[in-house]
């Protein structure tokens, strides 16, 4: 199924973050080869909404904060398509013109499925903290560095058995339908001594992967996408939306 092809509606992909680098892996994994909807159009919420506010992440688990973010981009979008849409109406007023009615009847077509991930560090011999206080570990305004270095002084002393770790993601997948599913992925790994690496973000550095020898911040952004926490989870998201579209496909033939 060619699921941003022909049909009645064609799909883009807005990520509820304006985290660049998280951006980055989510639109280098849909552009990948084998991806059931690669080909769409992916955009963050400031793409597509402009300058919009954090959303304030206070839920309990990975879930709860993941929904939190995906309805707080869903407001703002729908905010900023409906000034859109009064200004096309504006404009549509004084010069009723084919090429504007066409222009409106395009972007009607186009369905935005909006995406939102929580993603945390459960360290064992922390009583799985940070947790999903991961971005908050070191308090408002901390660097990645802060964090990190937070998370050594906790672990001084800790032997290498106790240093295990899982990164985990939660997406939140909000559809043009209002139905919400979720996808998830995990990576285990322990927390090395010192940070190292220069790629990757939060706490790449530290975590070291001892199949690969490496720390996550080591890794080119495809060998971390293929094994990451939020590359398994991008990719059983991936799933379900090609999954949804199709469905919705169908029942709008068998509608007709």
């Amino acid at each position: 199924m060619d699921t941003n092809g022909a049909g009645a509606h064609k799909y883009r992909v807005i990520i509820a973050s304006g985290n660049k680098g998280k951006a980055s892996e989510i639109a280098e994994e849909f552009r990948a080869p084998g991806c059931p909807v690669r080909g769409f159009e992916v955009l963050t919420i400031r793409d597509a909404a402009g300058r919009v506010p954090d959303a304030e992440e206070n839920g309990a688990t990975l879930r709860e904060n993941a929904l939190i973010k995906a309805n707080a981009a869903y407001g703002a979008l729908r905010n900023a398509n409906a000034v859109l849409h009064k200004k096309q109406h504006s404009i549509n007023s004084i010069d009723n013109s084919i090429n504007n009615e066409t222009a409106c009847s395009k972007n009607s077509d186009v369905l935005d499925i909006i995406i939102a991930d929580d993603s945390g560090l459960f360290v064992d011999a922390l009583d799985s903290r940070p947790g999903v206080h991961s971005a908050r570990y070191a308090g408002d305004g901390a660097t990645d560095s802060d964090r990190n270095e937070k998370l050594l002084r906790e672990l001084n002393g800790a032997s290498e058995s106790r240093r295990s770790a899982q990164f985990r993601c939660v997406f939140a997948i909000r559809y043009p339908s209002g139905l919400v599913e979720y996808a998830e992925g995990e990576c285990s790994g322990e927390i090395a001594l010192e940070p190292k690496g220069a790629n990757g973000f939060g706490y790449d550095p530290l975590f070291f992967l001892p199949d690969k020898g490496q720390t996550m911040a080591e890794l080119s952004q495809r060998e971390k996408n293929m094994i990451s926490h939020r590359g398994k989870a991008v990719r059983n998201m991936a799933a379900l939306i090609y999954k949804y579209i199709g469905e919705s496909r169908l029942d709008a033939e068998q509608a007709q």
